[in-house]
Order: C-alpha cells, then structure tokens, then sequence
C-alpha cells in the first residue's frame, strides 16, 4: 500500500506558536478589570453622594421654623392695644395714558422693577408721526424762506446804494432812490414776518413731539410693577375717560421701600395711640415674624358708621416678604415699658435641638439649600416647643429630621 505524501509546509505550520492568542486574553482580561474598578467608583461615589458627604450629594430632610410669637390680646406684654389692618404701600399709582389710543406695546409684567421715567408701554401712533414729519417740513420751509429774503435783501441794499450813488453824479434820480429803498424795507418786513413764522412753526412741532411723546407711558417713580390691567391691542384712555370700551389704567405701580399698616381703631381705645408711638405689626402669610414699626399718622376724622379712626403704622424695616393688601395684625407698644419685659424669645421645635457633649446646636437651611452648624443657648421646653436664650432671632428654617447624618455644609431637600 502507497503512503501519501506529506506537506511539510502543514506540518510546519502546525509546529508555529500563536502569539496573538494570548495577547488578546489578557486584553480583554486588562478590559474586564477596568470596568469593575469603574463600577466601583461610581457606586462608591453614588453612596457618598446619597450620604450628603460628597459636593452635590443631597439629603432628605424636614424642616420647621423658629417663632418669635406675636403679642396676643388687646394687652399682652408690653402691649396697650391690638388692631387688625391691610399692608398699603405708602406711594402706589395705577399708571394711565394721557390719550386715548391702541396699546401696541407692553415692556413690563407683574413683578417687573421699574426706575423713574422707565419706558412702560408704547400706544399706536403712526398719525402724531406724521404730524411731526409735517411739523418738521413746515419748520424746514419757513428757514428756507428766510435764506431767501435775506439773499433778496441783500441784492436791495445794493441797488439801493447804487441808485444814491448815481443821484449824487447827477445821472439819477431821486424817486428811483425811493423806489429801491422802498424795495430794502418791504424785503426786511418779508424777514421778520417769515422769522415769526418759523417760530411758529417751531411751536408747532413742540406740541406735536409732545403729542407723539404722550404714546409713550413711562413710570412716574421708582418702583415694582404690581399688576398689569391691559393687553397689547386693547384700547385705552386717561382714567377719567375710561368707558366700557377702552381701558383705564394700565398697570399699577407700588414703591414698596415704604410701607404702611393701615388699621382701624376703635374710638373708645384710640386715646392710647399716639403719634410716634413704637409697635410691632405680623401679617397673616408670616406669624412667626413681628415687624418692628412706630405710628406715623393718625387720621383726624372717624368713621360715624364704623365708630373708628384709621391709624398708619409705618413699618421701619420692610423686606421683600411684605406685598400691598396683605392680612396684619398691629400691637401697639407702651412706651413706659421696661425694654427687658416686651422682649420675647424664639421658640423652636424640640426635634430641631441638637447636642453634642456640653454644646447645643441646631442645623439651619440657607437660601442655598445648604445647611450650616448653629450654637444656640436654650431654655425652658414647653408642649414639645424649647426656648432660644440665644443664637436665632426667628424665622430662621432649621432642620427637624434628616434621612443621614448631617455635616456642614450638606445640600438638602425639602419633600415636594
């Protein structure tokens, strides 16, 4: 039986080591491995994240506030008299146009803080422009004019010297000398006629530009957009025209620096209220705040169906919280009062207090979402409600429960 020949060449080939076999082996074991590495690191991140430790991470938190109570009662501590009322501010303007025209164009919207002679609103006014164009021309022309009286003039004053100089030569005569300086003088009265004409004219387009500028409503102070009462395309006209067709103000404006409670008084206590007097005001949307205030004016007449005087309380210090119309409620102080017995504590919940050996602490909420250590002196706790000697001055928003421990400067979340 004959044997087959062999291929040496397979033979050799089956002799070679593969090199590449292992090389991509260890690459995808290189792979694998890096990609457990970076499942690690992210879940270890992810939990620092969740835990509050790490830039970004955020915790779930409860929150309350700390409460400086109001004086209760028509004489609480330090407290003469009490007395319901409405914030006003002390200047506020429901803006209008001072003519009767279509709304185009609306620059401002509720909330909007506006500076005196801010641009409001624009009404149509494509007829006060062409009035202005046509008050320039006019203008335009009358100064024309005068360009070419005084050309005309000049060439009579000319002839005028001539016709006297001929006259002298013997070679004139004088009603020829009369009839050129009778053309000098009418050419100057032409002058000053067209002089008085273009101021004329000038006046003219005053009252035109003015016209024009009255589309334009701009803001008579410095203040905040209260509301807006028309829309673009409306018709509007000056308040005291206002009818069922066309709108009156356009919007209202408040300059809420300076801000009133007016309270009605009842004419039986209104002889404890005094000018100057020192009290504090707390609005309905904010009891756990007490503003300082004093009373600026009492109004010198009463209400014979009511039987009250209507006081203004100016509030010292007001702040961005405190909007026109809101509910507040004015404890009128007595001046003979100790200081130290009107004063009153901030209160805050139990849960809020922390304590870390000897100290006491709580955690407050910033603006930024971010918390931060506070030491606070505490007192007496009553119905689950402890009192801040010091540390807080009230309405501070301080942490009650948290899902993970807290460090300062965690960010946290409030529930929905």
């Amino acid at each position: 039986m004959t044997t087959p020949p062999r291929n040496a060449t397979a033979d050799i080939d089956r002799l070679r080591i593969d090199r590449d076999r292992p090389r991509r082996s260890s690459r995808r074991r290189n792979v694998a491995i890096l990609a457990t590495l970076l499942i690690l690191v992210v879940a270890a991140v992810a939990a620092r994240m969740r835990s509050g430790l790490f830039p970004g991470g955020t915790i779930d938190v409860e929150t309350s506030v700390a409460l400086r109570p109001a004086t209760a009662g028509g004489a609480g501590a330090g407290g003469v008299l009490t007395a319901n009322g409405y914030v006003q501010a002390r200047r506020s303007a429901a803006v209008s146009s001072e003519i009767t025209g279509r709304l185009m164009r609306l620059h401002v919207e509720a909330g909007s803080r506006v500076e005196r002679g801010d641009l409001l609103a624009e009404l149509s006014s494509e007829n006060l422009r062409a009035q202005v164009a046509q008050a320039e021309a006019e203008v335009a022309v009358r100064n024309a004019a005068i360009v070419e009286a005084q050309a005309e003039r000049n060439d009579a004053e000319n002839e005028l010297g001539r016709q006297i100089e001929l006259k002298a030569r013997g070679l004139g005569t004088q009603s020829a000398v009369d009839a050129a300086q009778a053309r000098r003088d009418l050419v100057a009265a032409r002058i000053e006629l067209t002089g008085q004409q273009v101021v004329a004219a000038q006046a003219t387009l005053r009252l035109a530009r003015a016209e024009l500028d009255k589309t334009r409503i701009r803001a008579p102070f410095t203040g905040t957009v209260l509301r807006k009462n028309a829309e673009i395309g409306e018709m509007v006209a000056p308040v005291s025209m206002g009818g069922s067709g066309s709108r009156g103000a356009i919007v209202t404006i408040a300059a809420l620096d300076s801000l009133d409670v007016e309270v009605d008084v009842n004419e039986a206590y209104i002889g404890r209220v005094r000018l100057g007097q020192p009290a504090e005001a707390v609005t309905d949307a904010y009891p756990d705040t007490a503003f300082v205030a004093r009373v600026r004016q009492i109004v010198p007449t009463s209400d014979r169906q009511k039987a009250t005087v209507l006081v203004k309380v100016e509030i010292m210090r007001p702040d961005a919280r405190l909007l026109p119309e809101m509910g507040a409620k004015v404890t009128f102080l007595d001046e003979t009062t100790p200081a130290q017995t009107t004063k009153r504590r901030v209160t805050v919940l139990e849960a809020t207090v922390q304590r870390d050996g000897d100290a006491t602490f709580v955690w407050l909420v910033g603006t930024d979402g971010r918390v931060t250590r506070r030491t606070v002196q505490v007192g007496n706790t009553t119905n689950g409600r402890v009192e801040i000697a010091s540390g807080l001055e009230g309405g501070e928003t301080l942490v009650s429960k948290a899902a993970r421990p807290l460090r300062g400067g965690a960010k946290v979340r409030t529930p929905a």
